[in-house]
């Protein structure tokens, strides 16, 4: 953009940074994680969310930009992404190049109609 300096070159490296310094929280079931594990921002703000069994991805998961928008939502079945995902780019709009079907993990389909899923 001319006058103006993209955000992205500090916000990703801010945003890595947050992941290392803010730890994810949550319970434990024989030492493993198990139910959902948030990472929040200090003012309570989430960052992300996901649900686990036994130490895999399993259910519900859900990761925020910095300014609260969503980055992406989508499933895991035992760690690995199953069924419709959704990925946003930092602008809010739809990323259809990472949206799609996906089964044991693989984007297998793109997902036609979805121009304004935000919800």
């Amino acid at each position: 953009m001319e006058g103006h300096e993209s955000p992205l070159w500090i916000a990703r490296p801010l945003e890595a940074l947050l992941g290392l310094l803010l730890p994810s929280r949550g319970q434990r079931l024989d030492g493993a994680r198990h139910g959902p594990w948030v990472r929040s921002l200090p003012g309570g703000r989430k960052l992300s969310e996901f649900e686990y069994e036994r130490g895999l991805r399993h259910g519900r998961a859900t990761r925020w930009y910095l300014d609260g928008r969503k980055r992406y939502v989508g499933h895991y079945v035992r760690g690995k992404k199953t069924g419709e995902w959704f990925y946003f780019r930092r602008d809010g709009k739809l990323d259809g190049a990472r949206t799609g079907q996906y089964e044991n993990g693989l984007r297998f389909a793109a997902l036609k109609g979805f121009n304004d899923w935000n919800a």
